[in-house]
């Protein structure tokens, strides 16, 4: 019988956006299309800078509290980055009938199965927006459901399937969606019209100049490098290393040059320690048939 994990994500803030105008503010600012976050109650995405770069990641959470006078929903995001991006938004804000608030007594809660895609409705949870296996999350007091797990749990979970995080994998500023694979867990839409970094993301999309993608990493001796440690082959980076966990780690990684190593049969190695590179099992992009064979 499979197992449901729960985790208090402790490293999250939880930040309200309340008014009229909340849906439509936060519509017209950030990658995601918001009105499923409404419908399905999450949605995941980024407020990217003016040059498609990704400033801040975070979910959006629907509220109970909605009615047609008033609009409210939830963000959680990173603690690391909220007293940015709190004034990001009220800088954002403008004239938008909206109120931005810290939420001190929310916190952010993870639930997740080790053998199969579940529903957690039961317990106030909604699935995970970016890939099912994921689990669900959801937002609430702290004794709002009790948990059997850490945070370090959820995220051997998270890196099993390859799914990045802006402060675990990779430093805000850096990275366009497409390379830290939010493109393809429903973090970007391309169909709801313009957002900050909208032009820049559609136009890498069309032109197919995504040439970093994300990469699971494998070892079979454990422990890999810090985040942002270099992956080579011989002498050349062909890869950055994100997050890791035991023998498992994530990896944003140039497919050309990862491509062009194997065909070489260079080795590929991050601080001395030998590590294989694999394609995610939810990736539309591919490497060369040697990489899947490693």
């Amino acid at each position: 019988m499979s197992h449901m994990h729960i985790a208090k994500l402790t490293s999250r803030s939880v930040v309200s956006i309340c008014g009229d105008d909340a849906l439509d503010f936060l519509q017209g600012l950030v990658s995601c299309d918001v009105m499923p976050a409404q419908e399905a109650g999450l949605a995941y995405g980024a407020l990217l800078s003016p040059q498609g770069k990704i400033d801040f990641d975070f979910f959006i959470h629907a509220s109970d509290e909605n009615t047609d006078q008033a609009q409210k929903l939830f963000l959680d995001l990173p603690s690391s980055t909220l007293s940015l991006f709190l004034k990001k938004m009220r800088l954002y804000k403008l004239r938008a009938n909206i109120t931005i608030e810290h939420c001190p007594d929310l916190f952010c809660f993870a639930a997740w199965n080790d053998e199969q895609t579940s529903t957690y409705d039961e317990l106030g949870f909604t699935t995970d927006p970016r890939l099912p296996e994921m689990g669900g999350r959801r937002i609430g007091p702290l004794n709002a459901v009790a948990t059997n797990a850490e945070e370090q749990d959820y995220h051997a979970h998270r890196i099993s399937h390859c799914v990045a995080e802006g402060g675990q994998d990779y430093n805000f500023g850096t990275f366009f969606p497409s390379d830290v694979g939010m493109d393809l867990q429903n973090g970007v839409s391309y169909t709801k019209g313009c957002f900050v970094g909208q032009e820049v993301v559609s136009r890498m999309k069309h032109r197919g100049s995504n040439r970093r993608r994300l990469l699971e990493v494998v070892t079979a001796t454990p422990p890999l490098a810090q985040m942002g440690s270099e992956i080579l082959a011989g002498e050349k980076a062909v890869a950055v290393l994100g997050s890791s966990y035991q023998t498992q780690g994530i990896a944003i990684a140039r497919l050309d040059r990862v491509t062009e190593a194997l065909q070489k049969k260079h080795s590929l190695h991050v601080n001395h320690v030998s590590v294989a590179l694999r394609v995610p099992h939810w990736a539309n992009y591919d490497l060369e048939s040697t990489l899947s064979e490693k």
